[in-house]
Parts: C-alpha cells; sequence; structure tokens
C-alpha cells in the first residue's frame, strides 16, 4: 500500500514539493515502523509477564506442598494451640 501511494506521489508531485512530500512520506513510514517493531516489543514484554506469572504460580504451589513448608505450618499450629507455660522466678 505505502509502495503504491509513494509510485502514484512520484507521478503527480512535481519540483520542491516533491521533495518536501517525499521527506514527509519517508519520515511517516519510518515512524509507522518504529511503532508495528513497538508493538512487537510491548506483546514480546506481555507474554514474558504472563510466562513468569505463570511460573509464580508454579513455585507458590510447589512451595506450598514441600514437605519443609507443611513441616513449618503444622509446627506453627501447635506453638499457637499450646497451653502456655509461665514461670515465676522472682519467688
Amino acid at each position: 500500500m505505502a509502495v503504491a501511494i509513494f509510485r502514484q506521489l512520484e507521478q503527480t508531485t512535481i519540483g520542491p514539493l516533491r521533495e518536501q512530500t517525499f521527506r514527509r512520506l519517508k519520515e511517516a513510514l519510518l515512524s509507522m515502523a518504529d511503532t508495528l517493531e513497538n508493538l512487537e516489543l510491548y506483546k514480546e514484554s506481555q507474554d514474558a509477564m504472563r510466562d513468569s506469572q505463570i511460573i509464580g504460580k508454579i513455585t507458590q504451589i510447589e512451595n506450598s506442598t514441600s514437605s519443609i513448608h507443611l513441616h513449618q505450618q503444622i509446627f506453627a499450629s501447635t506453638k499457637n494451640t499450646s497451653p502456655q507455660i509461665h514461670m515465676d522466678l522472682s519467688t
């Protein structure tokens, strides 16, 4: 599409206006290319963030079911429910 527009402008535009038109067209094409590159980078970064979130969730699941974590949970729950014994050493 851009090539067709460029060729049409080349055939219909003359003189100084032609050079200015070509310069603007090149700037527009470069801007479009930059925009496309930015969109591709954005998509790649979104994919990477989604992958990292999945890895984080998998890691949380693995950690929560590991034997050490389960042992810590059991220890914490028995510690909180055990009767507290206080000794008065002042006597």
